[in-house]
């Protein structure tokens, strides 16, 4: 069996850092996430995160939460981990007995952080299996607001933590994070979160009147240096990416100028706006947003190139990467986009997934959720488009750390 797709969803903490991700995998045979044989797809997973693409590539610093059958708990297959890297989820399928619960302590004692996946609380009001875990996870579309801080108060007086998964709104996060949820999964922070005007920092203000002026059509090489050259913490964070290890540079670049003219103007519009948000990087909700625009951007040139697309790569990163301005800034997109001069085809693509850029843009999302087209895309096969996400995921990975080191 071989593995067409490896994606990944983030854990948040109460604080927005992420702590790690969950990884999830897809084979030719069956096309989801829970395969019949779990050992199999679970076999697949491992051999391909730690071998082929290198787990460390995939979610860094952060941790990996893997679906774990019960031949694997139980030691029928051994486990090739660093505990360090890892979170290792019990299905709810699996049913408790001594054997499962010694192997469970066996674990714990290695070092391993255990995770029950999809926990209900029985009308006995307990469950032998959280006695043995360190974090408990629930999907917070099965629990009403009364039946979630029931379930919170039962599992914090076991000391266990908490992980709400599936959390999709602001509203949701807020409330799981009142009940005394550790963890939060879902893309929530993808949402905007509308305010009004006058709440609106003016950072998030001035990062539209900026974009506004860097992508005026009629903008020259010369105004972009001298716009940089104005703001001393946009040319060191240009001068200090330049001079990273991303481009080997043989020579030390010194001036705004040399640095544009390896960068390139469009290529320069985008970190513009990279660099500007992660000055307001203060607020620990924008780091995951500039992580996941960027792994948009990727992917949608990526995907561009690859369909030999006659628009030119340049547009499908533009799309990609502004998809999240909505939730960087707190303002309807709608809104924003009247204010910047961004050609039709990008403003359908963002609005409303029209066009080659909106179709390549919906693609892209469907992999973050992990549930990419059975079919691929165009020329591209679902394997590839698997293969590309990682690509894509690997030189944001490389990226980020010099963006924010």
């Amino acid at each position: 069996m071989s593995m067409t797709f490896l994606g990944r969803q983030p854990v948040f903490t109460s604080a927005m850092e992420t702590y790690g991700y969950e990884l999830l995998y897809r084979s030719n045979e069956i096309n989801r996430a829970d395969f019949h044989d779990g050992n199999r797809a679970t076999s697949s997973v491992l051999v391909n995160s730690f071998f082929e693409f290198g787990l460390k590539n995939i979610v860094g610093e952060s941790r990996a939460f893997i679906n774990l059958p019960r031949d694997f708990i139980i030691g029928t297959y051994e486990l090739p981990f660093d505990p360090e890297q890892i979170v290792l989820e019990v299905l709810e399928t699996i049913s408790f007995d001594d054997t499962v619960a010694e192997a469970l302590l066996a674990l714990r004692r290695k070092g391993f952080i255990l995770c029950l996946d999809d926990f209900i609380l029985p009308e006995s009001g307990e469950n032998p299996f959280v006695d043995y875990v360190d974090i408990v996870k629930l999907e917070l579309p099965a629990y009403s607001p009364p039946r979630l801080l029931k379930t919170a108060h039962y599992l914090q007086s076991k000391g266990v933590e908490i992980l709400a998964e599936k959390v999709e709104t602001r509203e949701e996060f807020e409330l799981c994070r009142r009940v005394g949820c550790d963890f939060f999964q879902g893309y929530f922070f993808c949402k905007p979160n509308i305010l009004k005007q006058e709440k609106i920092p003016k950072n998030r203000f001035a990062i539209i009147r900026l974009l506004k002026r860097v992508h005026d059509p009629l903008v020259s090489f010369s105004e972009l240096e001298e716009l940089i050259a104005q703001d001393v913490t946009l040319s060191y964070r240009i001068l200090k990416y330049i001079n990273s290890a991303v481009f080997c540079l043989r020579s030390r670049v010194e001036s705004i100028k040399r640095a544009l003219s390896y960068i390139g103007l469009e290529k320069l519009k985008q970190w513009i706006y990279i660099m500007s948000i992660a000055d307001i990087s203060n607020d620990r909700s924008i780091i995951p947003l500039i992580e996941t625009s960027m792994i948009r951007s990727k992917m949608c040139e990526l995907i561009g190139n690859a369909v030999g697309a006659s628009q030119g790569k340049n547009i499908f990163a533009t799309v990609g990467l502004f998809s999240t301005l909505d939730a960087v800034v707190g303002i309807p997109l709608q809104d924003i986009l009247e204010e910047l001069p961004f050609s039709q085809e990008i403003n359908r693509a963002l609005l409303h997934a029209e066009g080659l850029p909106g179709e390549i843009l919906h693609v892209t999302r469907t992999l973050e959720s992990g549930k990419p087209p059975e079919e691929g895309f165009q020329n591209i096969s679902s394997k590839r488009l698997g293969e590309l996400y990682i690509d894509a995921i690997q030189w944001v990975n490389k990226n980020m750390n010099e963006i924010f080191s």
